[in-house]
């Protein structure tokens, strides 16, 4: 297959998966599907009514309020989620089953394998499966009519019920535009090798961490769009449709946060990732077929202003291996060397690719990125150390600050430096957002944000200008 037909295949495909009809056929997929209710708090049932007092348009009287987000009224709702769920155990145990428990059913099972800390809620009373996103609305009614039985608020409880939204996406779930994102991501892989993918991915992170550090976008936001990347071939199958054991996640919001602040934002994140995709495909895709492959372009984008730099400087020495570099082709000028043996540097030039000229503050990162790996390491464990507090992540022991490392820095297409890192997963990616636990990540105590914090403040000794960080 030609690289314009690759091209044209995709965009048609982005094309489908970012229209409505996309979104609705999602949507009608998930909604017969069983849904996994989270009852951590009825904070949603205080927020509706408060949103209905404070608009004009609401016949509610604006008295003083008290919540409804009680120890007492939690234990009441939950009671009625386990008998939905409870029901749809009951109608759906595997045969042979002794229990009764959620444990002798498929879904359950798939539950505690893929998401144990999510069973560790269910278990625990915070988290409930009902049949359908029908059965989740039957639901939220009920607790409804069940708590909302004060004189003031009583006849309206029909309205706090149809103003309260079933939100797909709860901490660990993918909303619909995220699906939507998932399937394109898929499309876009499914035409790249492994190490493509790679790049691909690298991609889509290189251009998040630019908004991020514009300020363009939050941490919270750059983390929903990295999990778009990190869960889709996990979420779609190889056909492009959702996976069969995909269980969709519902949280019960008011429907002005839902509308009015989540919504806009999904569509924000989603529109954001159809972009790259759709850049990643003008720009980069072309190249992949009858070319190079992304890893050599990428490797090049790196290596051309090095061996420029080895040609003028008479005591560097400047090594390529011809298995990462592609087809060398011969070139002007001698590596010099003090060994009688001596080759002559051939290197290949992209003629498709253009990178910009380096600023002379970058010329610190193209000569020797290994030293300023080192020097990055050095510090970093301790710039993590005073970067650590509330709100976010807090030095104890210490483990986690001398965990960050510094383990690539390599070159955009761009001619941007991107500085690659790792810390201990086990146990600190709990806190990480979009991959985390949802009862311990937050955008404060994130670690990629204390680690990204403190590269910066290390990284102004390398007068780099713009740069990019990304976890490995």
């Amino acid at each position: 297959m030609s690289s314009p037909s690759v091209r044209k295949n995709l965009s048609e495909k982005l094309l489908k998966f970012a229209s409505k009809e996309e979104n609705d056929l999602i949507r009608g997929n998930l909604n017969k599907r069983p849904q996994i209710v989270f009852l951590e708090n009825l904070k949603w049932l205080d927020d509706t009514i408060l949103e209905m007092m404070a608009r004009e348009s609401s016949s509610m009287p604006k008295r003083r309020f008290r919540r409804y987000d009680t120890e007492k009224n939690l234990k009441t709702a939950r009671r009625i989620a386990k008998k939905k769920h409870d029901n749809w155990v009951k109608s759906n145990l595997l045969p042979g089953s002794k229990l009764g428990d959620i444990m002798e059913t498929h879904v359950g099972q798939r539950i505690a394998y893929d998401m144990p800390e999510v069973m560790a809620m269910i278990e625990k009373g915070e988290a409930y499966v009902v049949g359908s996103f029908a059965t989740a609305g039957e639901l939220k009614k009920a607790i409804v009519a069940e708590l909302v039985t004060r004189k003031a608020h009583k006849e309206y409880a029909a309205e706090i019920a149809s103003k309260t939204d079933r939100g797909h996406g709860a901490g660990l779930g993918t909303p619909v535009s995220g699906l939507s994102a998932a399937r394109a991501a898929e499309g876009i892989g499914s035409v790249l090798n492994e190490e493509q993918k790679k790049e691909f991915d690298n991609y889509v992170r290189e251009n998040v961490n630019g908004l991020l550090e514009s300020g363009e976008i939050t941490q919270a936001e750059a983390s929903m769009i990295e999990s778009v990347i990190v869960n889709y071939e996990t979420v779609i199958d190889k056909n492009g449709n959702i996976q069969a054991e995909y269980i969709p996640f519902i949280t019960y919001q008011d429907k002005y946060a839902n509308r009015k602040v989540d919504a806009p934002r999904e569509r924000f994140i989603k529109d954001t990732l159809f972009k790259f995709f759709n850049n990643f495909i003008d720009n980069d895709l072309v190249n992949m077929e009858g070319s190079d492959s992304l890893k050599t372009l990428a490797l090049k984008t790196v290596l051309e202003p090095l061996v420029k730099f080895d040609e003028r400087n008479k005591n560097v020495r400047l090594q390529l291996e011809q298995k990462a570099y592609g087809k060398k082709t011969p070139g002007k000028g001698k590596a010099p060397s003090k060994k009688k043996s001596a080759k002559k540097t051939r290197r290949s030039r992209n003629k498709k690719a253009k990178p910009g000229t380096l600023t002379q503050a970058r010329k610190s990162f193209t000569s020797n990125p290994l030293a300023m790996i080192a020097q990055l390491n050095k510090d970093l464990p301790d710039a993590v150390r005073k970067n650590m507090g509330t709100p976010g992540l807090v030095n104890r022991s210490g483990r986690f600050a001398d965990s960050a490392k510094v383990t690539e820095v390599v070159s955009t297409p761009q001619g941007f430096p991107s500085i690659g890192y790792t810390y201990e997963k086990d146990p600190y990616q709990v806190f990480e957002m979009g991959s985390g636990d949802a009862k311990w990540s937050t955008p404060e105590r994130d670690p990629r944000a204390v680690i990204d914090k403190s590269i910066r403040e290390l990284a102004t000794q390398f007068a780099l200008g713009r740069f990019y960080t990304r976890r490995i």
